[in-house]
């Protein structure tokens, strides 16, 4: 899904895709913006830092179901 369309659910996790096609995992989270004197809403890779260059994201899949 195009960043620019919508964006998920507070702290989900999520597959980015950047504008140099690189693709990884992240979240959208809370991440402190100085400029703003306080914290934004953002998408976050795995080490909690800003993605600006992401384009497009989409939910991670749900868990594989146990079956007995």
């Amino acid at each position: 899904m195009s960043c620019s369309d919508a964006v998920p659910a507070e702290y989900c996790d999520v597959i980015l895709r950047d504008d140099l096609g690189n693709v990884f995992p992240g979240s959208w989270d809370k991440v402190f913006c100085p400029t703003r004197g306080g914290n934004k809403m953002a998408f976050v890779d795995k080490d909690g830092v800003e993605v600006e260059s992401s384009t497009h994201w989409m939910p991670l899949p749900e868990s594989p179901k146990v079956v007995k």
